[in-house]
């Protein structure tokens, strides 16, 4: 095109031409950027206006009886069984919370999502004032009742990448644990 155009439309197209690319390259960056993936991060929050969106968490860790606990680890083959205990949306809030105070989780999720490495990523935080956690553990080849009721200090987030194919992550689990409880030891939950 640049061919057919003489003198000064040679530049004003020179000029747009670079004001695009320069458009263009500033865009990358920013879907690249620290800023953009908080920013991404938090919409994605947003959207989850209640704990039952969570559906696993809201199921298997929101104010589940002992009994329910204990039959998760008789019939369920569960190593380990644990519940948050209090509000709905106090729960809730605490899990956001923790997620946008940790100033790494952002690029370690982009990392995540990125990579061909399936495994999760963890992140854990100590429990709010007004939210409570029980854990209980087994012995998994017995099926026996051996820990619990243990109150717990912390809890831990598991992300794992969107399932079908999709180029997200998303909450695959967050669950009370006791303090010093790391997750490669409790990825049973």
């Amino acid at each position: 095109m640049e061919e057919q155009l003489s003198g000064s439309w040679k530049k004003i197209w020179k000029d747009i031409r670079r004001i695009l690319i320069s458009h263009r390259e500033k865009e990358l960056f920013h879907m690249n950027s620290l800023e953009y993936l908080k920013e991404e991060m938090r919409t994605k929050l947003d959207h989850i206006v209640s704990i039952k969106q969570l559906q696993h968490v809201y199921k298997k860790h929101v104010n589940i009886s002992t009994e329910d606990l204990r039959n998760q680890i008789l019939y369920e083959n569960k190593r380990y069984a644990s519940t948050f205990i209090g509000e709905e949306k106090d729960i809730l809030s605490m899990i956001k919370k923790l997620i946008l105070e940790d100033p790494y989780i952002a690029e370690d999720l982009r990392g995540m999502v990125l990579s061909d490495d399936p495994d999760p990523i963890f992140l854990q935080g100590e429990l709010s004032h007004n939210v409570k956690g029980i854990w209980y553990g087994s012995n998994r080849k017995e099926r026996q009742w051996i820990y619990g009721p243990v109150e717990c200090n912390e809890f831990i987030i598991c992300f794992g990448k969107q399932e079908n194919g999709g180029k997200g992550w998303d909450i695959k689990s967050a669950y009370p644990v006791p303090k010093n409880y790391y997750p490669v030891l409790i990825t049973s939950i």
